[in-house]
C-alpha cells in the first residue's frame, strides 16, 4: 500500500490548493455571496468533473511514460520540485493584493456546464498535475498507474469536499467575514505549504539518490 503519512501529507497538500484564491474559487465565491448557494455547489460538481478528467487523463498518460522509463521518476520529481518553489513565488501575495469578487453577478442557466469548460480550458491545470502528482509516487506493491489513479480521484472528492463546505460556511457567515483578508491569509498558507513539499520532497530524493 500507499505510504499512509504520504497519502495524509497529499491529502493536506490539496486541502490547501483548492481552498488558495483562483478564478475557480473566486468565482464560486461570486455566486455564493449573490444568494446562489445551490448554483455555486452545482458548479462545483462541474469543476471537479474537471478536475477529474484532467487528474485522469494526467494518471494516464504520465502513469504509462513512467511505468515505461521508471529511471525518469527521479528526473522528474526534481523537475516537479522547481516548479513548486514556482507556485510558491506565484501565490505569495504582492504588495498590490486585490481579492476581486463579482457583485454584479448573473445567475447561471447552466452552472454544471459552465463549472465543467472553465476547468477544462484552463491549460495550467495539465502542468500543475504534471509537477505535482509524481512527488507522491514511490515504489512499493502497487504500480505507479494505479497510484496515479487514486491520487487523481482523491484529488477531485477532496476538492468537491472542500468547496461545499466552503460555500456553504460562506453562505451562513457572508456578513461576518472578510474575503479579501482571509484570501491574504490563505494565499500566504499555500505559498508555505508548496515551498515546504518543495523542501521535503527534494530532500527526499537526495537521500534516495545517495543510498
Amino acid at each position: 500500500m500507499m505510504n499512509e503519512n504520504i497519502l495524509f501529507l497529499y491529502s493536506f497538500a490539496v486541502f490547501i490548493l483548492t481552498l488558495s484564491p483562483g478564478p475557480d474559487i473566486l468565482f464560486l465565491v461570486s455566486t455564493t455571496l449573490n444568494k446562489n448557494l445551490n448554483n455555486a455547489i452545482v458548479t462545483a460538481f462541474g469543476l471537479c468533473s474537471g478536475i477529474l478528467i484532467h487528474t485522469l487523463g494526467t494518471a494516464f498518460g504520465l502513469g504509462y511514460f513512467v511505468s515505461k522509463f521508471p529511471e525518469l521518476l527521479s528526473l522528474i520529481k526534481l523537475i516537479g520540485c522547481i516548479y513548486l518553489v514556482y507556485l510558491s513565488y506565484l501565490y505569495f501575495p504582492k504588495k498590490k493584493y486585490k481579492t476581486i469578487i463579482n457583485k454584479n453577478f448573473h445567475v447561471l442557466s447552466k452552472p454544471y456546464t459552465q463549472g465543467l469548460i472553465m476547468n477544462l480550458t484552463n491549460p495550467k491545470i495539465i502542468l500543475f498535475f504534471i509537477g505535482f502528482f509524481p512527488q507522491f509516487i514511490f515504489h512499493d506493491q502497487w504500480t505507479i498507474e494505479f497510484q496515479f489513479y487514486v491520487l487523481g480521484l482523491l484529488f477531485s472528492l477532496i476538492s468537491l469536499t472542500t468547496f461545499i463546505c466552503l460555500l456553504m460556511l460562506i453562505s451562513i457567515l457572508k456578513n461576518k467575514l472578510n474575503i479579501e483578508t482571509q484570501s491574504k491569509n490563505l494565499s500566504y498558507i499555500s505559498s508555505f505549504t508548496m515551498i515546504c513539499l518543495a523542501v521535503f520532497f527534494l530532500y527526499k530524493e537526495i537521500e534516495i539518490l545517495m543510498n
